[in-house]
């Protein structure tokens, strides 16, 4: 039995290609199966949690990222402020050497303002840079991600 031109087209279907040529494509062939409602539905709810998973990985990967270059930065920063102190330590016990020796000779009340106000700056300096660089808000951090995670 032949099967007429009609019968082919509907058959196979033609789809221009990129440069404008009719190519042929196989018939499709349609499997209907037997899906119960219910299997639709624990099919959704894995759906469903599979992107919530990947939105919280996301969320977890730019968390870890941002954690990652405060702890650098903050790495860098005590380094430079170490090294800054250190100097101004080595300066000051070198002028007080100066001093003691004689090389130097100033009136005592101008040695005891300038090492008083040195060592007080250290110690300041230290203290407000512990504070700001090491701050206790990673229970706010976690806090905070914690909610991001919820509203996903």
């Amino acid at each position: 039995m032949k099967e007429s031109s009609s019968q082919k087209r509907q058959e196979t279907q033609e789809t221009p290609d990129t440069q404008g040529r009719q190519e042929k494509q196989l018939p499709i062939k349609r499997k209907i199966s037997n899906v119960t409602k219910d299997q639709l539905e624990t099919y959704k709810v894995i759906h469903e949690t599979n992107l919530k998973k990947q939105k919280t990985d996301t969320v977890l990967e730019v968390w870890r990222n941002q954690q990652d270059l405060e702890r650098n930065m903050r790495k860098i920063y005590a380094r430079w402020i170490l090294i800054a102190l250190v100097a101004e330590l080595i300066v000051g016990n070198g002028i007080f050497i100066l001093v003691a020796c004689g090389v130097f000779t100033l009136e005592e009340w101008v040695v005891n303002v300038f090492f008083t106000g040195m060592y007080a700056q250290i110690i300041s300096i230290t203290v407000i840079v512990v504070r700001n660089l090491f701050p206790n808000s990673k229970e706010n951090n976690i806090i905070e991600l914690n909610q991001v995670i919820k509203d996903i």
